[in-house]
Formats: C-alpha cells, structure tokens, sequence
C-alpha cells in the first residue's frame, strides 16, 4: 500500500468516489461535477493543519481518500476516510487509516483526532472501533445521529 499526498493526476478518482452512490451513501449522496471540481482544486491547494492522501494499491491502483481537516469546533482535528466499494472488506481501510492515524498523532504531535460518522454507518463505526477510538459524543446534524469519536 502507497499513501501520498492527492496531486493533480488523481482526479478521475476523486470523481468516483465523490460520484459514487455507495461511497456517498452516508455522506450526503453523490456530488454534482461542478462541485467536485470545485472541492478537488482545494484539495490540491490544502495548507497545514489540512492533509488529503491517496491511497493506492501495490499495483498503483488508487482505492482510498484519507484526510484530516479542521474539526467544526474549530479546535480538533478530524480524521475522515472514503473508499471504493471493490475494496471493502479486505482490510485496507484499517491498514490505511491507522497509517494515517499513527502519523498524525506521533508525527503531527495532534493531542486529539475525532472521527464523525453516522449512527447507519455499521462498517465505519466497526471501523474506528477497531482503530480504538472511543465514542464520546452523539448529535443530530443533516437530519440524522451523528456518533463523534476520539482518539
């Protein structure tokens, strides 16, 4: 597994995974290409505290988007993850985002990460629990309950 800062080159990926109905599905469906085009330049031009990495496959194939970004409460930051479907379940989302995880607590020096995800989300929560972050909060935003994690 290869995980490098998102350049300009992995844009037909991005567009899948923002353009997938099941990637999306808990993440307010899929997104419009003018918008995609939009949120990929700012990936492209994110400064720190902010990191977008492409995950690719020992083939080069790309499969995942991990970022940490600025957290709403302005304070902390907030780990976040999108897959392609043909990778589920084979263990590269824990392999990817405990990578990133690790080098964001130990590299960064970030005292806290949080993860937010739906409640419906059965494979994320699985997901961060196996990464052993720690439930700590849950609200109601965009019409669902939303479960905030830390680590």
């Amino acid at each position: 597994m290869n995980i490098i800062k998102t350049k300009s080159t992995d844009y037909e990926f991005f567009y899948k995974l923002q353009s997938d109905p099941k990637v999306r599905l808990f993440l307010g469906g899929p997104v419009a290409k003018e918008e995609i085009d939009i949120k990929f330049q700012q990936y492209l031009r994110a400064i720190p505290p902010t990191f977008h990495f492409a995950v690719r496959s020992k083939k080069c194939s790309f499969i995942d988007l991990i970022s940490l970004d600025q957290y709403r409460d302005e304070t902390n930051i907030e780990l976040s993850y999108q897959f392609l479907p043909k990778i589920w379940g084979n263990g590269f989302a824990f392999e990817a985002t405990n990578t990133i995880l690790e080098y964001a607590l130990h590299t960064l020096k970030l005292p806290t990460i949080i993860a937010e995800t739906q409640k419906k989300n059965i494979m994320s929560i699985r997901l961060l629990k196996k990464l052993n972050m720690k439930l700590i909060d849950e609200v109601t935003r965009f019409g669902e309950s939303q479960l905030i994690f830390s680590k």
